[in-house]
């Protein structure tokens, strides 16, 4: 231990010494004791090519004053002396000359081994690289051929009735595989007439005339059926697009099809066209009652076709509809006139409303017994299962699903038959079946409430208040304090 001391010891006073070596030309070094020292600042730089000591004791460094005057370059950059620059020692030149001369030899050689890219290399990786990827050429070529483009909706749809026109009119008779083609291309156009831009552009162009109404003919039940789909898609909230299919008489065409066709797919494309076609449009409406419309409807609803409750669902939901935009004209002429509002809106009310009474739809539908018609539905639902009914209202719980009432079909007559209650209530106010009916289905919806209330208290909040309106609508009784 107290020799390691002792060699530390040594080497820091041996360091403390400075010793100042200067390598001469001819490669020997000397000390010079006599030269004057300055400290140097803590974060001072130190100018390159400057001789420093360090106390390695205290850590301070000091710069030799001297060497510091004689710098002639002030930067990291040294100068390379030409053989035409003259030289401080004579004696030492020609030793300077010769190694000169080697560093200019060294240097040029070095440059010789540097290699330059590789030309055979970089032409195969080129050729690798042609052969995994096609050239722009090739590329158009290929594009050109696939004939490929950005198409607007409007565009593709033009299309499609150029080679529907096309088909049509090139073939006759049609075989199975053109009619598939057919098909396929209605169902095309069915999706594009949705949008309110391409439905104009299709009747402009006169697509009702060239492709719906001639293929409402056809042989085939699936276009009948397809292409009934695409008039009411075109028609749909699209009041230009009413105008024009009735001016092309497609109100008659769709009720020809609903009375007479034998495929019942096609007659309920037309019965969704229809409706579509005559929504809050009075004239249509208009033309519909004038060419028998109703009477159709009726004679549908009371078919015995395979899927008959839907379709009776379907119809008394399209009549409902027109007894209630007639409600609504009402309605507003009511609201515009005792506000502040403008003469032209108020006399558009007024002629709305002149235009649905043209229409005479309720000595129509009296005349169908429509009110009849939607007692006499209720009362079977009722008389189908009414013995799971009872029995819920019995055991005070639901016994099981299957056979129940159809809930949607309860809700549909009663919401008609409140849109119809000033015109059923000479016809059913008198009608005890139906009050009867009407007393079951509010015990057994009550009853449905408590137990099993269904989302968002469907029972409670729907179907019963529903009841209760046709009740009071019809002055029917079906509460037990009522009776007294």
């Amino acid at each position: 231990m107290i020799k390691a001391q002792f060699l530390l010891l040594s080497t820091v006073l041996f360091m403390q010494v400075f010793v100042r070596t200067v390598t001469s030309g001819d490669g020997k070094t000397k000390e010079n004791d006599h030269e004057e020292w300055r400290t140097l600042k803590k974060d001072e730089s130190v100018p390159v090519g400057s001789h420093v000591r360090i106390d390695l004791t205290t850590g301070h460094r000091a710069i030799n004053v001297a060497s510091k005057k004689n710098l002639k370059f002030k930067t990291s950059l040294m100068p390379v002396e030409t053989d035409n620059e003259p030289t401080d020692e004579g004696s030492g030149s020609d030793s300077k000359n010769e190694v000169k001369s080697e560093g200019l030899d060294d240097i040029r050689r070095r440059l010789k081994e540097i290699h330059g890219d590789d030309t055979k290399s970089a032409n195969s990786e080129t050729e690798k690289i042609k052969d995994k990827f096609k050239s722009y050429d090739e590329i158009k070529k290929d594009f050109e051929e696939l004939q490929m483009a950005v198409r607007t909706d409007i565009e593709v749809m033009n299309r499609i009735i150029e080679k529907y026109l096309e088909l049509t009119k090139t073939k006759s008779p049609l075989s199975e595989e053109d009619e598939e083609q057919q098909v396929v291309m209605l169902k095309s156009l069915e999706y594009l007439v949705h949008q309110i831009d391409n439905a104009y552009e299709f009747v402009k162009n006169d697509g009702l005339k060239t492709v719906v109404l001639p293929s409402l003919n056809s042989s085939e039940p699936r276009v009948r059926s397809t292409v009934a789909r695409v008039l009411g898609s075109a028609t749909q909230s699209n009041i230009g697009a009413q105008i024009a299919a009735l001016e092309a008489g497609a109100v008659g065409a769709l009720l020809r099809l609903i009375a007479l066709d034998a495929d019942l797919s096609v007659r309920t494309s037309c019965l969704f066209a229809l409706s579509c076609l005559v929504r809050r449009f009075p004239l249509a409406q208009k033309k519909l009652v004038d060419e028998g419309g109703l009477t159709v409807l009726a004679n549908f609803y009371n078919s015995e076709a395979v899927d008959k409750l839907n379709i009776r669902v379907k119809i008394i939901t399209f009549i409902q509809d027109l007894i209630v935009e007639k409600q609504d004209a009402e309605k507003t002429l009511v609201s515009v006139s005792s506000g502040n509002t403008s003469t032209a809106i108020v006399d558009e009310a007024k002629e709305r409303l002149r235009q649905y009474n043209l229409l005479g739809l309720q000595v129509k539908l009296q005349e169908q017994h429509w009110c009849h018609q939607l007692s006499t539905l209720l009362v079977q639902q009722v008389s189908q299962h009414l013995d799971k009914i009872l029995a819920t209202i019995k055991t005070h719980q639901v016994l099981s699903e299957v056979g129940q009432v159809d809930h949607d079909v309860v809700e549909k007559v009663l919401s008609a038959l409140i849109a119809s209650s000033s015109l059923c209530l000479n016809d059913l106010g008198n009608d005890t079946e139906l009050r009867t009916v009407l007393q079951i289905l509010y015990n057994y919806y009550t009853e449905l409430a408590r137990t099993d209330p269904g989302d968002d208290d469907y029972f409670a909040t729907v179907i019963v208040p529903l009841i209760e309106d046709v009740s009071n609508n019809l002055n029917m009784k079906i509460h037990e304090h009522d009776e007294l």
